[in-house]
């Protein structure tokens, strides 16, 4: 947290005082207009549209915090999942350990990838957009201070049972010199249609 200033001590050759010749600025916690930002942070997914998650099982995916820190310095920066902006429904998890939120100490221009993954918690829902951000120290998780959102994409197959169709039961004939004869079948299946009384 904190602004620091670099700047060369110079003498006024009339009065002999010191003359400051500023150089640069470096503020966060938040960073000043014209100023170079001591915290900068950058978050991404390997994957923003994640399909075909078999229903019932997880998908896992990785999301990764870089320090851009425009002064160059260490800094620490947070990631978590935002469930109050996310498709309810699913469960995820980053590292294994839930929701959030989780830090990470960066060199400058280094990066740390969490594992993150995501399952079904409500079936009838297949289709999420699932909201992440990250954030330095300051902002205290705030969701409106945060220095950086992302939003990954779940697409999970359809939880419907396979349907097995066998040969017709005896009694059952097709005509073969008609080919617009056939049997129509009338499918239901379990949960999808009410009861017909």
């Amino acid at each position: 947290m904190g602004d620091y200033m670099t700047a060369d001590v110079k003498k006024d050759p009339q009065y002999g005082t010191p003359v400051f010749d500023l150089i640069a600025i470096a503020t966060s916690c938040p960073n000043e207009i014209n100023t170079h930002k001591r915290d900068k942070v950058i978050l991404k997914s390997d994957d923003h549209n994640i399909t075909g998650i078999p229903a019932g099982g997880s998908q896992l995916f990785r999301l990764k915090l870089t320090n851009e820190s425009e002064s160059s310095e260490e800094r620490t920066y947070y990631l978590r999942y935002v469930p109050g902006q996310s498709t309810s429904g699913a469960v995820v998890n980053i590292e294994g350990l839930g929701a959030g939120p989780f830090d990470a100490l960066l060199a400058n221009n280094s990066s740390h990838e969490f594992a993150t993954s995501i399952g079904l918690f409500d079936p009838n829902v297949t289709n999420f957009e699932l909201f992440f951000e990250a954030f330095e120290e300051c902002t205290a998780g705030n969701p409106s201070g945060a220095d950086f959102k992302t939003k990954v994409k779940a697409e999970f197959d359809d939880v419907i049972s396979p349907i097995i169709l066998s040969a017709p039961k005896d009694g059952i004939a097709l005509n073969s010199r008609n080919p617009y004869l056939g049997i129509n079948f009338i499918i239901c299946v379990a949960g999808l249609f009410p009861p017909r009384d």
